[in-house]
């Protein structure tokens, strides 16, 4: 069955299936070095906006549980990564800086909801919107999904629930470490599996002297 719009009272996703994050969690998002700000909360105003993108005055804020998942989801299509890209943003570390309750849309009860996979991956945002919309009525701070291009489902992501903008989310200071992308050799290893070469553009090929 394809998924179901959620229910139009807000109370009966208060026994949605839940799951905690503990303080200190270190969470991972990709942004782009010229933006003064690394934690975005989007609104579904913004034509290109997110899959959980809340209406305005709120807003969404998009992290992984992995620096490979926050890749994922910036990077969607495999294949060579100009050392430019990878200039042009940084990896945020983001410590949860207290107990985070989070609707799962990864639970199994979540399906007797009317939730199924279609939610992470299918191309529609409008019923996940709306999802997140009654989620956020019910007073939950954030949910935990799957990155939409990990065939493997392994990537988990979250999304904080919150007002629109550039802030820390909930009047919260965030414990935020920034690094950069271009000489991570760890990471460039870790998204080698899903197709991803890491290149200057256009690529350099050694010459040979003849003998």
């Amino acid at each position: 069955m394809s998924l179901a719009t959620p229910p139009d009272d807000p109370a009966a996703l208060e026994v949605f299936p839940g799951r905690s994050l503990d303080p200190h969690t270190p969470l991972y998002r990709l942004f782009r070095a010229s933006h003064t700000s690394v934690l975005y909360c989007s609104s579904r105003s913004d034509a290109n906006g997110g899959r959980y993108d809340l209406a305005p005055p709120n807003g969404s804020c998009y992290l992984a549980e992995t620096p490979v998942g926050a890749w994922l989801e910036v990077f969607r299509s495999p294949g060579t990564i100009d050392h430019a890209d990878l200039e042009a943003r940084r990896l945020a570390e983001v410590l949860v800086p207290e107990a985070l309750d989070l609707a799962d849309l990864t639970h199994p009860n979540a399906r007797s909801h009317g939730v199924t996979a279609e939610i992470h991956a299918g191309p529609d945002y409008g019923i996940p919107r709306q999802w997140a919309e009654r989620l956020h009525q019910a007073g939950w701070r954030g949910l935990a999904g799957l990155a939409r291009h990990d065939p493997g489902a392994l990537e988990r992501t979250v999304t904080l629930l919150d007002g629109a903008g550039a802030h820390h989310p909930f009047g919260i200071t965030w414990n935020i470490t920034i690094g950069g992308l271009e000489n991570d050799a760890a990471l460039h290893q870790a998204v080698r599996p899903y197709g991803y070469e890491i290149a200057r553009v256009p690529f350099e090929f050694p010459t040979v002297e003849p003998s």
